[in-house]
């Protein structure tokens, strides 16, 4: 089929939609983009997310739902029904849950709703006390119930990065359980953790044993512990996009060329969707001396990801002597590098931000990426321009930048706490993890008439409380900024950091709080999300003790 250079909106979309039909995912990612880019509908961004789903880009399809979720309107639902779908895909069952039942309120569907309650009952009583109940089981079922439960709560906890516990209840499970091959993955990734490498090396070498093509066992005994001995092993690992990270990333710090370039061929081949297996095979040919090979891959990937600025990382390529392979992200080192670089070189002031963030499609893109990077140094170098500019096109994009699941809470406060002193009217929608949440942006009653210091506290309070802990904070904490204003006394000559972080600590939830803390634990955390230390510290925990008796 010929394709005209004057398709309309409509006409790309319909083509989309015949590529999606037919299963030419790439094909139908291209035209919805193209439609996208002339008319952007929710019904666009709707299919843009089906896609992403099919394709197991489960992050973007999430970001296009949670911003029609926001949005508000036509499509609500089946937003909802994305969000269900990817959540699930991701392992994050409770968020899930969530997700469904929000879909079945929307449509009315109560058996459905009757039976999410049974199912988050059944999930709770994993992670909570061993539920007393009559003894209806025999002993070998009630066994493997048991184990299964703890296999959960090992994998609960170690998502959590609380490698003890996990541990603790992997190590539940007997030798003669069905669960114990598979615990033991777990097992081994605790002790990498906690780093007890003795036991880790004899625990993965039991498991190359047992399976010789176990890719996690082999990177613990060849890269964790060093014995280069097993490398060779590492072609044969499982054809499954996991296992192929690892054995590559393996390899390409073993030296081992050829076999890396092997697996590298495999990995993107197993998932090709992902931007993560471009790079760890660019940079696998990139390190063995094939720079043609690597810069193709990378051109493959720029295909498929149109936010990566093609000519910047390409043109940097030149610069970089080692590709860095590595296992968690998705922007490797060497090109963050590079796109720190180049937006550091643009945005010396507001006026040179200003003029690169309108003028330039790789400063817009290499700013992005940085974001979801969590490069908090780029980051908060950046984002305090966002005040000195009225440009709608700059705070859109800021602004769709609070719903993205690839942004960290950090860079959301900090992004957050630039928005909140230049908009006073309307709504902004956060996502603190995959939950959209609309703020107010109403300011207290005698807001213009505050102190510069106790305006900056009440902007930077709520966009921590807003983007970490708290999503009804805006009354108690223009109660709290309306008293401090009527009694002046009370902050006494504190300067905006130490008013932020006493203020905080006081409005903190502490039943809300991610872990189990000590007595002082709000002040530990609101001087930690302040920078707060030593004297300023004192400063506001005497702060916080004298707001406290006020509240």
């Amino acid at each position: 089929m010929i394709i005209s250079f004057n398709q309309t909106p409509e006409d790309f979309f319909r083509l989309s939609q015949n590529a999606f039909e037919k299963g030419e995912l790439v094909k139908a990612l291209h035209y919805a983009e193209k439609a996208i880019a002339g008319k952007r509908t929710a019904e666009y961004r709707l299919h843009l997310a089906d896609i992403y789903i099919k394709m197991g880009r489960y992050r973007e399809a999430m970001d296009e739902a949670l911003s029609l979720i926001a949005a508000g309107g036509a499509y609500k639902s089946e937003a909802y029904e994305i969000m269900a779908d990817a959540t699930n895909a991701e392992g994050r069952f409770y968020e899930s849950i969530y997700y469904v039942s929000e879909k079945a309120r929307m449509d009315g569907d109560d058996s459905v709703l009757d039976a999410m309650d049974e199912v988050a009952e059944e999930m709770n009583a994993y992670f909570g006390e061993e539920p007393k109940r009559a003894k209806l089981f025999l002993v070998g079922k009630d066994d493997r119930k048991k184990h299964f439960q703890s296999l959960q709560r090992a994998i609960y906890y170690l998502g959590s990065d609380r490698y003890d516990q996990a541990l603790a209840a992997a190590e539940e499970i007997p030798a003669d359980s069905s669960l114990f091959a598979p615990v033991q993955d777990v097992i081994l990734r605790c002790k990498v953790h906690l780093g007890k490498k003795e036991e880790a090396y004899a625990l993965a070498k039991e498991q190359i044993e047992r399976d010789p093509q176990n890719a996690f066992a082999l990177y613990v005994l060849t890269d964790v512990c060093g014995d280069r001995s097993f490398a060779p092993l590492l072609k044969n690992v499982k054809d499954n996009a996991t296992d192929l990270y690892f054995a590559s990333a393996t390899a390409d710090a073993a030296k081992e060329i050829e076999i890396a370039k092997e697996l590298a061929d495999r990995l993107l081949r197993a998932d090709p969707y992902t931007p993560e297996a471009y790079f760890t095979a660019a940079g696998i040919y990139f390190n063995a001396g094939d720079k043609d090979s690597s810069v193709r891959i990378l051109k493959d990937l720029f295909s498929l990801y149109k936010r990566y600025p093609a000519a910047l990382i390409l043109g940097g390529l030149k610069r970089i002597k080692r590709f860095d392979v590595r296992f968690g992200g998705v922007i490797p080192d060497a090109i963050r590098t590079v796109l720190k670089h180049y937006v550091r070189k643009k945005s010396k002031n507001a006026n040179d931000f200003i003029h690169s963030f309108l003028t330039d499609d790789g400063f817009r893109s290499s700013l992005r990426l940085l974001l979801e990077a969590d490069d908090e140094e780029t980051a908060f170098g950046v984002i305090h321009y966002i005040g000195e500019t009225n440009r709608r096109e700059i705070r859109r994009f800021f602004e769709d930048l609070l719903i993205s699941t690839r942004i960290e809470a950090p860079v959301k406060r900090e992004i957050l706490a630039e928005l909140l002193p230049v908009k006073h009217k309307g709504r902004l929608a956060v996502a603190p993890g995959a939950v959209v949440m609309k703020m107010d942006c109403k300011k207290p009653l005698h807001y213009e008439l505050y102190s510069s210091v106790l305006q900056g506290a009440y902007t930077e309070v709520l966009a921590l409380l807003v983007s970490t802990f708290d999503f009804s904070c805006e009354k108690k904490l223009g109660a709290l900024t309306e008293k401090c204003f009527s009694d002046p006394s009370l902050i006494g000559n504190a300067d905006t950091l130490v008013l932020s972080g006493a203020m905080a600590s006081v409005l903190f939830p502490e039943d809300q709080a991610p872990f189990p803390m000590p007595f002082d634990a709000n002040d530990a955390l609101a001087a930690n999300a302040f920078g707060l230390k030593g004297r300023s510290f004192s400063k506001m925990r005497k702060l916080a003790a004298k707001l406290r008796s006020e509240v």
